[in-house]
């Protein structure tokens, strides 16, 4: 058995160029040095086997490395995204026992007081800590007038020593928090689900392209996308990783282009503002883009590849995947690809459709899609899993209403629980979502269902060009016109912009409070 820092190292450690981050290189023997200096700084300040850190920073190299050196010497990372709430924080550190908190300055006053009255060690990353001496120095000029001065919590200058520390293996590799298939549960994931994943990622790029990659990451790690597959996998795969610590529309496109980037992962969200931001003659060098985290409308990746096809001839590959199953299980590929598709299956991952009692349902029938598969996390952490036995193998439900063709293509159709119920009907919303885009005047469109006196009924919401009762009615009579009486429209809003949560989703419960 093998942790996720001996997995590092069978990737080539020449002078190779593991990450770059505000033009700074960042070699693979230098970056394995750090990670070896880091995980020695952790044991003299008390972290073992076992051991929760957590991670409270977005993509900057000390939050990258501290996730590796946690893990050579078996401690376990619990990654938070960078602006959690403080009463939320509070809560899961002490409901996982977490004691020692990479936190990233800017974001640390926030924080202080409740991690001081917790007792936590407190270890700040920075944007700094792994520039070029000079930008070192003039950019913690510029912190010291934005944040303050950093003098009692440790600092760049106490894990930039060197400390002596061992190899342990722990099951474990990471806690992380998802929003679970009902509410936000906190997720086990080990270091076999990694490592199994990065496996089944080589078919995916292609052996041929091994080592020979560069990717974005602009995923954030506290996203299991940008962890597992941004990070681990492509940086065991031999691949330079460029870590973006905010996503920025105008900033991706200018790294894309000024590192020569050929493997983007992205979500529909960045994909709209790519768009909008005239992004396709940045995108020549570019040869594979990945995308998921959340359903991809139809008009979108047509409109996308669209305009990729000027400069590439190449394709967005929808995937899907739950941070339960370490990022991904399904995905397009350029030798595997049908449009309108999830894909199919990774290597060794089994998917099946359910009914409510959990029969299998055959070819073209709609219904939860479950998954078996060595990247199934272990558990949540109150130590439930909500996975079944079918034919002697362990399947995890997803909550995700699917249905596979007789080629093995499986079709998303709905979150289980974002289905509304029209008299007994099951009315997908992404269906009326995808006719409604089919409107020029339409760029983004949502369906939600809202109660009146006990009954439901679907509002839509939409961003488009114009907010005219012309183009409401337009929007109603296309629904009317070309689907089932129980999918009409109670009533059309107009939105400035779609909200979306901390994960880059769609945020229904915050559309249901507009009127």
């Amino acid at each position: 058995m093998k942790n996720l820092y001996q997995d590092l190292l069978t990737a080539k450690t020449d002078k190779k160029t593991a990450i770059t981050f505000m033009g700074n290189k960042m070699s693979r023997v230098d970056f394995v040095k750090n990670i070896d200096n880091m995980a020695g700084f952790l044991c003299s300040i008390g972290v073992k086997k076992g051991s929760k850190v957590g991670i409270i920073a977005p993509n900057v190299p000390t939050a990258v490395i501290g996730f590796y050196a946690i893990n050579k010497i078996g401690g376990v990372s619990n990654i938070f995204h960078p602006l959690v709430a403080t009463n939320d924080l509070v809560k899961k550190l002490v409901e996982t026992d977490t004691k020692v908190v990479f936190v990233y300055d800017l974001f640390y006053k926030k924080y202080k007081k409740a991690l001081s009255d917790l007792g936590v060690k407190v270890i700040i990353c920075s944007s700094k800590d792994y520039l070029d001496s000079f930008t070192r120095w003039i950019f913690g000029l510029y912190l010291d007038v934005v944040r303050g001065k950093i003098t009692t919590e440790y600092t760049e200058k106490d894990f930039r020593k060197t400390y002596p520390s061992t190899i342990v293996y722990n099951e474990d590799a990471c806690l992380l928090h998802s929003s679970g298939t009902d509410k936000e549960k906190t997720v086990i994931l080990t270091n076999e689900n990694f490592i199994e994943l990065k496996n089944k990622m080589i078919n995916v790029v292609g052996r041929q392209n091994l080592g020979k990659e560069t990717a974005l990451v602009s995923l954030p790690i506290f996203h299991c996308f940008g962890l597992a597959v941004g990070v681990h996998s492509c940086l065991t795969l031999g691949f330079d990783i460029v870590l973006m610590p905010t996503f920025n529309t105008k900033s991706m496109i200018r790294l894309v282009k000024k590192y020569g980037v050929t493997v983007l992962i992205v979500i529909p969200s960045m994909i709209r503002k790519f768009i909008k931001n005239g992004f396709s003659s940045s995108f020549k060098s570019v040869r594979h883009i990945y995308c998921g985290g959340d359903n991809l409308p139809s008009q979108l990746r047509k409109q996308f590849d669209n305009e990729l096809s000027k400069y590439n001839n190449i394709k967005v590959l929808e995937g899907y995947g739950l941070t339960e199953l370490t990022g991904v299980c399904i995905v397009n590929t350029e030798e595997n690809y049908r449009e309108g598709s999830i894909g199919k299956p990774l290597d060794d991952i089994f998917a099946v459709v359910l009914d409510e009692n959990n029969n299998v349902l055959e070819c073209n029938m709609s219904g939860e899609l479950a998954i078996s598969s060595s990247t199934i996390m272990k558990s949540y952490y109150d130590n439930t899993t909500n996975t079944i036995q079918i034919n002697g193998k362990n399947y995890f439900k997803t909550g995700d209403i699917v249905k596979i063709d007789k080629d093995g293509f499986i079709y998303y159709l709905a979150r289980k629980k974002n289905i509304i119920k029209i008299s007994g009907f099951n009315v997908f919303p992404t269906d009326i979502e995808e006719l409604v885009l089919t409107l020029p005047k339409v760029k983004e469109a949502v369906c939600v269902e809202k109660r009146l006196e006990g009954k439901p009924f679907i509002y839509l919401y939409a961003v488009a060009t114009e907010k005219t009762e012309e183009l409401k009615n337009e929007i109603k009579q296309i629904v009317s016109d070309n689907m089932l009486k129980y999918c009409r429209l109670k009533e059309v809003i107009f939105v400035d912009n779609i909200p979306l949560t901390k994960n880059g989703k769609v945020d229904k419960e915050c559309l249901r409070s507009i009127d």
